[in-house]
């Protein structure tokens, strides 16, 4: 599966987080650097699951749950980051 999917639902996440005033900046802080780090995840693709890759994985799951409720169509692209890296075998 390609990895392409992926860099365009975080530019979707980017232009949610710009046009939604009901986000804290603490929560937008912590999407945008979580969005960072699966960058990063995609450009070391190859090696085995690292502290940094399980560390990066459980903020986004964590994420997945904090904004279930409060924000769907986040907690919806969230998820389909989350199931094409694993899709991906990250």
């Amino acid at each position: 599966m390609s990895d392409t999917g992926i860099p365009d639902l975080l530019k979707r996440l980017h232009g949610a987080l710009e046009k939604s005033n009901a986000i804290s900046d603490e929560d937008r802080d912590l999407l945008r650097q979580l969005s960072l780090d699966i960058h990063e995840l995609l450009d070391q693709r190859g090696g085995g699951i690292d502290a940094d890759r399980r560390s990066t994985l459980g903020r986004l799951q964590d994420a997945i749950l904090r904004f279930e409720v409060t924000h769907p169509h986040i907690t919806a692209t969230l998820a389909a980051v989350s199931q094409q890296l694993a899709d991906m075998g990250i």
